[in-house]
């Protein structure tokens, strides 16, 4: 079983050994994308008297711990440089497809950051909240426990993925003009009843360009509000089999104008590279 397994009070990482290879072959009916990787994106909402989703994440795993990650305008307020939200809920599916029990996690936002468990990266609009740690006796490192302030509401009965470290792709080797897919929550899509917005929708594009300035990925991909904070992977194509990567984070669309007035999206978006949720992750597993 690839991934992390969360529990209501243990998590339980089963890292994924290698990268996962999608073959191809005509005797089998498979998806253009290895299932697991449908369970990656979880909901981010705000549920204060109303439910509100307010952008996609993803978990990450690491040595010490298991993280939320999102972009850092989806957490704090005046778009990244504010304050905390006070509270969140997590919502997302486990890997197999027919668990229709939900995964439901609350976060004490506000706690954790006092506690230094929240941290947003400086350059780039990236932000990872720490939510589970390393049991110390744990040889195989695969068992973590909940902080603080991480409540478990509801859990599916198949795993809950997160992706490891070797999973990812950094900014250098990203490759221009591979496809990718986009995960997320578009909220502001769709009419009454179009959409479910309870489980994530996928796009795909390619990789259009890298800004090497800003250290920023575009992708010919169009995003919407209750996109930002969710993963973008990568198809790599070897020979007779694809490798799937993540590359980044999405963070904003791409405006453009009609006549210079009116402000559209371009079916441009920008994504933040993982090299930097690797260096924001990095500082909270410096934490004691």
């Amino acid at each position: 079983m690839d991934g992390a397994v969360f529990r209501r009070d243990v998590l339980v990482v089963l890292l994924i050994g290698i990268s996962v290879l999608l073959r191809t072959t005509d005797a089998q009916a498979q998806r253009a994308i290895p299932d697991d990787h449908l369970s990656f994106p979880v909901a981010l909402l705000v549920t204060d008297g109303s439910t509100v989703i307010l952008g996609t994440g993803f978990f990450f795993n690491a040595a010490k711990g298991q993280y939320l990650v999102t972009a850092k305008h989806v957490l704090f307020s005046k778009d990244g440089e504010g304050d905390v939200r006070p509270r969140l809920e997590i919502r997302g599916y486990g890997k197999d497809q027919k668990d229709t029990t939900p995964l439901r996690i609350e976060v004490d936002l506000d706690g954790l950051s006092q506690r230094g468990l929240v941290s947003r990266d400086s350059l780039q609009d990236i932000a990872v909240v720490r939510l589970g740690e390393h049991v110390p006796d744990d040889p195989n490192r695969q068992v973590r426990t909940a902080v603080p302030g991480v409540n478990f509401l509801s859990t599916p009965r198949s795993a809950i993925l997160g992706i490891p470290p070797h999973f990812i792709k950094l900014f250098d080797d990203v490759l221009v003009s591979n496809q990718v897919f986009v995960f997320g929550y578009p909220k502001s899509l769709g009419l009454l009843n179009q959409l479910d917005h309870a489980r994530p929708l996928l796009r795909v594009g390619i990789v259009a360009g890298k800004n090497q300035q800003t250290r920023t990925i575009i992708i010919d991909c169009p995003v919407y509000p209750g996109n930002s904070g969710g993963p973008v992977i990568e198809v790599e194509p070897r020979g007779s089999i694809n490798v799937f990567k993540a590359i980044g984070v999405v963070t904003q669309f791409v405006p453009g104008t009609i006549d210079g007035k009116n402000i559209v999206n371009s079916g441009y978006a920008v994504v933040a590279p993982m090299d930097r949720v690797l260096e924001t992750v990095e500082r909270l597993e410096k934490k004691p």
